[in-house]
Parts: structure tokens; C-alpha cells; sequence
């Protein structure tokens, strides 16, 4: 009997093609559910219930790629988080650059942006981040920074260049490292506008 996995799997395989449309949901939908609009049984809210599902699959499948139990460094597993997620096993350009292509529409684009949230926020997760306050949020937007830049540069590679999207993600973490040493130095309560902020 199909499921949702079924689904997801058939409508993610079909969209590396065809793109993340209402055709390729119907596609999807009639394949496995054996009719156009049987996907809503599942996913009511439509291609954007779809892509947010599709989305967190892929997220938990990143420990498919990568144990983090043998990685001390938490630095150590957020690269190996991010070339997971992104890189994978090599065969996710194409869906990516469909995916990118979806988000960039205007009425998706504060999707786009929860979600590549999102993507940083669990990674954080998996590398045992429990900081909260103003480290919480700025621990994830500078990986946020990493992780759109790789995203897109990866989008222009060849999509089986993992050395260079490890070098690319190195360069973004090492800027990490310097921003780090910056904050030390710079404490939030120390600049006015911040202040507000903490409690």
C-alpha cells in the first residue's frame, strides 16, 4: 500500500526533470496514489506541504551519510553535516537547482528562507549546539551565510566535485573561526543597540 515515503521518493525522482510543479505533483500523485489529487489525502496544503515534507526527508537522512558518533569536533560535525546535506550521494544537483528554482518565485521566497533556516537550525542540532540567547541566533546565522553560499556554488559545479565543495565549506568555517575570536573581544552587552536585546 503506498505511503507518503512513496511518494515523496517518486515525487522527488520526477522533479530532478520536471521540476517542482503542480504537473510533476500530479504525476507523482497519480503514479503512486493512482490519481491526481489523491496526494492531498497526505498533504493537504499542496506543493508547498510537499516541498517543507521533502525537505526534513532529506534532513534525516544526513546520519544516512555520516556518524557523528565517531566526530568529537563539533566544528568537525557541522562540515560533516553540510557536505551531507548538500553533497550527499552526489546525485542531488539536479533536484537542488529545480528546488532553487521554486524558491526563488515570488511567492515562495519567505518559504525559501524559513527553510534554509531551518536546514541550519537542524544541523546545529545534530552537532549537539545547546547554546541559547545570542549565541542560539548567531551561531545559525553565520552558518546560514555558509550554507546559502555553498548551496549556490555547489548549484555551478560538477556535481560530483565533492573536493571542491569541502574546500568551499572550509573557507566558509574558517571565516567562522575568525568571527569567533571577534566576539570575544565584542561581548553584546558592550554595544548599545544590542543591549535592548538582553535581559
Amino acid at each position: 500500500m503506498p505511503n507518503k515515503i512513496d511518494f515523496l521518493n517518486r515525487f522527488y525522482s520526477l522533479s530532478k526533470e520536471d521540476g517542482i510543479n503542480e504537473e510533476t505533483l500530479f504525476k507523482a500523485s497519480k503514479e503512486i496514489y493512482g490519481d491526481e489529487s489523491a496526494y492531498v489525502i497526505d498533504f493537504f496544503g499542496g506543493i508547498a506541504d510537499v516541498v517543507y515534507a521533502l525537505e526534513e526527508k532529506l534532513d534525516n537522512e544526513i546520519s544516512e551519510f555520516v556518524d557523528l558518533g565517531a566526530i568529537k569536533s563539533t566544528t568537525q560535525k557541522v562540515r560533516a553535516c553540510l557536505l551531507a546535506r548538500i553533497y550527499a550521494d552526489g546525485e542531488r544537483q539536479k533536484f537542488y537547482k529545480n528546488l532553487s528554482e521554486y524558491y526563488s518565485q515570488k511567492e515562495n521566497l519567505i518559504s525559501g528562507l524559513k527553510s534554509f533556516w531551518n536546514r541550519v537550525d537542524y544541523i546545529w542540532y545534530l552537532a549537539g549546539d545547546s547554546s541559547s540567547d545570542w549565541n542560539y541566533y548567531s551561531k545559525r546565522a553565520i552558518l546560514f551565510s555558509i550554507y546559502t553560499r555553498c548551496f549556490k556554488e555547489y548549484l555551478k559545479m560538477e556535481p560530483s566535485n565533492l573536493k571542491l565543495l569541502e574546500e568551499k565549506i572550509d573557507l566558509g568555517l574558517e571565516r567562522v573561526k575568525k568571527i569567533h575570536k571577534l566576539k570575544e573581544k565584542i561581548k553584546p552587552s558592550k554595544v548599545p543597540f544590542l543591549r535592548q536585546f538582553i535581559k
